[in-house]
């Protein structure tokens, strides 16, 4: 766990609220924070859900993931994930500390796949205990897989990933 609540860098900020919150996924932010599909969540609402997340996570995991755009694996950062699945990534800055690097809402069907309808919040606290069990396996099902160029999921560098206790839950 970061020692200080990670801080956003402004232009990372504005540019990923601009693609979860309030872009493609702000269907699933309303659903997840209780808005109404004609509401949208402020930037500062998401700056505070990414600190709330970081400070609530249940599952915490050191880890380098596959870059398949430039085919490289990135660096390594923390991952916090939170009940409602809402998952912050933070990286650590030797200038400047802890800071977040995304925030975004970590959705996947039913069968398991990341394609299809995603779990509404109705489903995820009714399915609580099941959830954190498959997003584990997900994760788990990463780590040390081979690379292929034509696999849309992301793998984890074989070694690079550690599961981090948090006390949190």
């Amino acid at each position: 766990m970061a020692k200080h609540p990670p801080k956003w860098h402004e232009e990372n900020l504005v540019s990923h609220y601009e693609l979860h919150p309030k872009g493609d996924c702000r269907q699933h932010w309303n659903d997840v924070l209780g808005f109404t599909p004609e509401e949208t969540i402020s930037i500062d609402r998401y700056e505070d859900e990414s600190r709330k997340i970081v400070r609530d996570a249940w599952y915490v995991f050191d880890a380098q993931e596959w870059d398949y755009r430039n085919k490289w694996y990135k660096d390594s950062c923390i991952y916090y994930i939170d009940d409602r699945l809402l998952r912050a990534i933070t990286i650590y800055d030797r200038e400047r500390g802890d800071f977040f690097k995304t925030c975004y809402d970590y959705h996947f069907a039913k069968d398991g796949s990341k394609k299809g309808h995603y779990y509404c919040m109705k489903d995820r606290r009714s399915l609580g205990g099941e959830l954190r069990d498959t997003y584990r396996k997900e994760v788990s099902s990463l780590v040390d897989a081979s690379i292929s160029p034509h696999d849309e999921n992301k793998r984890i560098k074989a070694g690079s990933f550690r599961e981090i206790p948090n006390g949190n839950k």
